[in-house]
């Protein structure tokens, strides 16, 4: 393969993924503005500056892109939360800076909080959500288990008793 051809598959990838980081976008601005009743494939594909056609070669439907969307949502979250929190220092210090990260990051993006239990109430618990649920619910075990290493916490509390270890609800800390 020719360095211009090799140039021409990343330059190809690079518009695709810039494509579909494009139509996630307008895919959240609509579902947030909108609802997910309200909004459409039509108006995604508007709102992403591509034909309506374009958009279905990228999700099959408007369901398959809100799952896309929420999931993005929790892995963002996910990775704020991890660079919230300092492991250097104390563990209560460390459950301050993600207790802190965590409602800031939920009072901003509330419409995206809704948007997510709206699909989850509606649609009963989509199993996309919950392994990107359950990564975000880790960073707080990840604290926990500090603790008990460092021995700042006690091993006798069980760390299912310590956090929701389903999300059935919204996490709150």
């Amino acid at each position: 393969m020719s360095a211009s051809s090799s140039h021409q598959k990343n330059t190809q990838r690079e518009r695709l993924e810039a494509r579909e980081q494009n139509i996630l976008k307008a895919a959240t601005e609509a579902f947030s503005a909108l609802g997910v009743d309200g909004t459409t494939m039509a108006e995604i594909a508007r709102r992403a500056h591509i034909a309506e056609g374009t958009l279905y070669l990228y999700h099959k439907n408007k369901q398959d892109l809100l799952a896309v969307v929420v999931q993005n949502f929790w892995a963002e979250l996910t990775k704020g939360a991890l660079i919230a929190v300092d492991v250097s220092l104390a563990v209560m210090t460390q459950l301050e800076q993600l207790a802190t990260y965590h409602l800031a990051a939920l009072i901003q993006q509330s419409d995206m909080v809704g948007l997510t239990y709206r699909a989850r109430l509606r649609h009963g618990e989509p199993e996309y959500q919950l392994p990107k649920i359950r990564e975000y619910v880790r960073v707080f075990d990840q604290i926990m288990e500090r603790g008990i290493n460092r021995k700042e916490l006690s091993e006798a509390i069980p760390l299912s008793l310590i956090h929701i270890s389903e999300p059935t609800r919204p996490l709150y800390i």
